[in-house]
């Protein structure tokens, strides 16, 4: 699912997606086994885009995101857009 055009691609889109999965398939863990199919798909769906979509939650997202560490032991993160 592609993000809206305005909504920028995290610095690490393929640990972002990593990480939302993860964290998705925690959400639904509780309810595999107790809702069809074609429910836990919708769920998965609906919550997979308001992460994408929804400023605070692409946010958290992101800040579960792990990140690259250098040698001296600093996280590397991108500055802020202005």
């Amino acid at each position: 699912m592609a993000l809206p055009a305005n909504v920028p691609e995290p610095a690490d889109a393929t640990a972002s997606d990593a990480t939302l999965d993860d964290a998705l398939e925690d959400a639904l863990a509780p309810w595999i086994g107790k809702l069809p199919p074609a429910e836990l798909a919708w769920m998965r769906a609906e919550l997979a885009r308001t992460a994408r979509e929804h400023e605070g939650m692409r946010r958290l997202v992101e800040a579960a995101t792990p990140r690259d560490v250098d040698r001296s032991g600093e996280v590397v993160r991108p500055l802020p857009k202005r």
